[in-house]
């Protein structure tokens, strides 16, 4: 079935395993990409922070969002968080089997039907647009900020701004190495995977460390905490266990 026509089939649904959710990324990203202009510098190692640039200069202006979008376009996985507002009807919940049925692991905002975009997105990409759930928009979002140096290589992959010169591309890609050179890998995690306990009705947590290694960080019951996958991703493992004792009851109640 053609991409265009499975937006339309996805965008009625309102929750998918996940394993069909990772099976159908790569054609969303694909389908997305067409008609963008091929990234100068991996858009997946930019920071969304101004204070972590190190490609764009301190002096460069501050792109205004209410004309661009182009971050709410691209990004296909802005994860909502169990804490966040939004309203579940914006997002897509991606869920696991289990003892007792089924347990929720991610949870994703929309993407449109005919776009692929956010489905909170309204306007036209480069020209003018809003979102329709500014006030409920998920944490994912706030902390993206307008003039990092993500924000500044979506807007030259939808033309919106100039691209790197030549010289600007090879010097952006030796900071980028530079970077990632003095990069503990070895306590960051890549990601986290939420799965069944295979003897009692809990879940457990699995940190995916950036050097391959896995280790378990917490053992829940789903009935009492909520805990999504995508809350992990790129966390330390100090960080990972701050928050898992910031929120679980085995802490909290001691």
């Amino acid at each position: 079935m053609p991409v265009e026509n499975q937006l339309v089939q996805i965008s009625l649904r309102d929750k998918f395993a996940e394993d069909d959710f990772h099976a159908l990324f790569p054609q969303l990203n694909s389908f997305k990409l067409q008609n963008l202009l091929t990234p100068q510098v991996p858009i997946e190692n930019l920071s969304v922070e101004v204070s972590d640039n190190i490609i764009t200069p301190s002096a460069a202006p501050v792109p205004d969002c209410m004309v661009c979008g182009a971050c709410c376009a691209f990004l296909l996985c802005v994860a909502v968080k169990p804490t966040d507002k939004t309203s579940d009807v914006h997002f897509w919940k991606i869920i696991n089997k289990n003892k007792d049925g089924e347990i929720v692991v991610d949870q994703f905002m929309r993407r449109d039907s005919e776009t692929a975009a956010c489905v909170a997105l309204d306007g036209k990409i480069g020209e003018g647009v809003g979102c329709n759930i500014y006030e409920e928009r998920p944490q994912v979002c706030r902390e993206f900020e307008a003039g990092s140096d993500k924000c500044h290589a979506l807007r030259r992959a939808y033309g919106i701004e100039p691209p790197l010169t030549t010289e600007r591309t090879l010097e952006s890609l030796f900071r980028l190495e530079l970077k990632a050179s003095h990069t503990n890998s070895v306590d960051r995690l890549l990601y986290a995977k939420i799965v069944a306990h295979p003897e009692t009705e809990e879940s457990i947590i699995v940190a995916v460390m950036e050097d391959d290694s896995k280790q378990v960080i917490h053992i829940f019951n789903p009935n009492e905490e909520n805990w999504l996958q995508s809350e992990f991703a790129g966390l330390t493992l100090h960080e990972a266990l701050k928050l898992i004792r910031s929120r679980s009851k085995k802490y909290n109640e001691d």
